[in-house]
């Protein structure tokens, strides 16, 4: 099982009616918060993802969405609330910016068309998309995503169980690493690969782009000019960011048996408020080793 990122382009009037979807589905998740309030105050039980569901009837919908999206919408409502038991807090009621997605939980609700760049959708209708590369496996679930920078991307879940899969010959036995901020990995032989620092490449840009955001008036469309570039600049980073660590963990899979590292505590590191402390943070945080080993686990 695997997730595929597809870039999307909807067309302005498609780019409407997904804002009008997740202003509807941030309604409805906040409906359920209310009833669970409620329910909560009153006998200290919850309202799970079945009763919500028969309550989707009782609420009031401005467009029209797919049914497959208004459950699903329950089901994150009973994820947030089976959290309380593992000690996390009450759900909070979402703003619209903290609500920016919407998802198809069965391969039902859409459809893929690789071949004319489509990605059809339930109740919605045909987005252009690029596909990158061959889906190998089967469609489960697709989520719609809106970005702070404007992009749009699609989300596709895959089952890969039963695909054939291409063997690596040749592998060396193993390799042990260390991990650091100016050598982003360091072998037992000595042998290391630099850290390419994409914030740092970039921190120029994004210091201009954030003095002319925070020059501009609140509320004015100048100012969402200037947050969409400040985003779209963050995006840039992160997107290079996680493929060069894609492209370092399919090396080091395809050439050797077992991998070796160090368990890392990336919290504790470079404590204190001074100004070199914060430097050395900063710089933790750009080559984001903990997001690295995450991405070489899978």
């Amino acid at each position: 099982m695997y997730t595929e990122k597809i870039r999307i382009y909807p067309n302005k009037t498609q780019k409407n009616t997904i804002d009008r979807i997740l202003w509807n589905c941030k309604e409805l998740y906040n409906y359920f918060l209310e009833l669970n309030k409620i329910r909560y105050r009153k006998d200290k039980t919850f309202l799970w993802k079945f009763d919500l569901i028969e309550k989707i009837k009782s609420f009031n919908f401005t467009c029209t969405i797919h049914s497959q999206v208004k459950q699903n919408v329950a089901a994150r409502m009973d994820y947030s609330l089976s959290r309380i038991k593992t000690g996390n807090k009450f759900p909070k009621f979402k703003s619209f910016k903290q609500y920016q997605s919407f998802t198809y939980p069965q391969s039902s609700g859409f459809k893929l068309d690789p071949i004319n760049n489509r990605i059809r959708l339930g109740r919605f209708g045909s987005i252009k998309a690029i596909f990158s590369r061959k889906l190998k496996g089967t469609p489960k679930t697709c989520t719609i995503k809106k970005f702070k920078s404007g992009n749009y991307y699609a989300f596709i879940t895959i089952d890969d169980k039963g695909v054939e899969k291409k063997k690596v010959e040749n592998r060396k036995s193993f390799i042990s690493f260390d991990l650091g901020v100016s050598k982003f990995l360091t072998d037992q032989d000595g042998n290391y690969i630099r850290s390419p620092r994409f914030l740092r490449k970039n921190l120029k840009k994004l210091r201009r782009a954030q003095r002319e955001l925070s020059r501009k008036q609140r509320g004015s469309k100048n100012r969402r000019k200037a947050r969409i570039k400040v985003a779209k600049l963050h995006e840039k980073v992160y997107n290079t960011r996680r493929d060069y660590h894609f492209k370092v963990a399919y090396y080091l899979t395809h050439k050797y048996d077992e991998i070796i590292c160090e368990d890392l505590r990336v919290k504790t590191m470079f404590p204190g408020k001074s100004r070199q402390a914060r430097n050395a943070r900063r710089a933790l945080y750009d080559v984001a080793l903990y997001s690295f080993l995450v991405v070489l686990q899978q």
